[in-house]
């Protein structure tokens, strides 16, 4: 038997062992806010966390809302991502952020039942992303075909809600046939700083939030030092537009979407002459993510950068907690 179905064989153990589970009293009780009938705290899992973007925007978007969320389980098998996560999401128990694959965590009972788990592949071969640091596992399709199924899996039998992040719609079909609905989202349109768009795979009960906020900015209101008309950006990932200016963004536009694996979210050139003067850092990608104190913990370059790129902008899980609320005040219940 070959790495993948190894991992689907145990995926489908944990998920009978997740449906023995399903039928007996939810571990965790949650009292309802006084207003709204809403629950004062949701427990959240995130798989493949990374640097704890996903994390961070869902926490946040709670909190608008009053709620507070809280990290029971946060696994990731890179070690640079796991010290950023501890920094950028000091909410959560440290025994609860656990270097492994996700399928090392599930076999060994560390993800508890929870109400959202929030997932994605670490490394997804259709996109940008296309050198991933998994230094725990040597066949990357394997732990791919394990999230896969496991963001299906977990969300029936161990989370009330299961989000999941994709890119492309080369996973829609995948997803419908696990019952999971379909919503793409553009940054620029929920408010963001970056054309980045993705396709979220989630549970069909979720009550979608609006994916057009009628807010826009562009990248200049995220790195207020560049923003002036002279200015423009050059997407660096794309080779082919780097000395274009037919296609450069001014920053009143929001920029290109933010990319892993050695490339910087952008290239600021000025208009007249027609010369790069800065190349946007990783710390600067972070801020066009919605994001501007992020801590990513590695020395490289690259790494900071690609712990940017695998994350989500803010927008992303500002959107899933305001869809969670909007789900839970039209009499959704967190009860499993």
């Amino acid at each position: 038997m070959d790495g993948a179905k190894l991992t689907l064989a145990a995926v489908a153990a944990l998920a009978a062992a997740g449906a023995a589970r399903r039928g007996s009293r939810s571990q965790i009780d949650l009292p309802l806010a006084q207003r709204g009938g809403l629950p004062r705290v949701i427990t959240i899992a995130d798989l493949s966390c990374g640097a704890g973007l996903a994390s961070r925007g869902v926490i946040d978007g709670l909190l608008a809302h009053g709620i507070e969320g809280r990290v029971l389980a946060a696994v990731d098998p890179w070690g640079p991502a796991i010290n950023s996560y501890r920094a950028n999401i000091p909410e959560a128990a440290q025994e609860a952020i656990h270097q492994t694959t996700t399928e090392d965590a599930l076999e060994r009972g560390l993800v508890p039942e929870v109400d959202l788990v929030i997932t994605g592949p670490p490394c997804i071969r259709d996109s940008t992303l296309t050198r991933c640091r998994l230094a725990s596992l040597p066949d990357r399709q394997a732990e791919l075909a394990g999230i896969k199924a496991a963001a299906a899996e977990i969300g029936a039998n161990m989370g009330r809600f299961v989000v999941m992040e994709t890119v492309k719609d080369n996973w829609i079909g995948w997803g419908r046939e696990r019952g999971l609905s379909v919503t793409k989202l553009s940054d620029d349109k929920l408010g963001g700083y970056t054309i980045r768009r993705r396709t979220i795979l989630h549970s069909p009960d979720l009550v979608r939030a609006s994916v057009d906020t009628g807010v826009r900015r562009g990248w200049g209101d995220a790195l207020p030092h560049w923003n002036h008309p002279r200015y423009v950006m050059l997407n660096d990932a794309d080779k082919r537009s780097k000395h274009n200016l037919r296609v450069a963004r001014p920053p009143s536009k929001p920029g290109y979407q933010v990319t892993g694996s050695g490339t910087s979210p952008g290239l600021i050139y000025t208009r007249q002459p027609f010369r790069q003067v800065h190349r946007c850092t990783p710390e600067e990608g972070a801020a066009l993510q919605g994001f501007p104190e992020l801590a990513l913990e590695s020395p490289r370059t690259r790494e900071r950068q690609s712990l940017v790129g695998n994350g989500w902008p803010k927008s992303f899980g500002v959107w899933v907690a305001d869809s969670l609320v909007l789900t839970l005040q039209q009499g959704a219940s967190l009860a499993r």
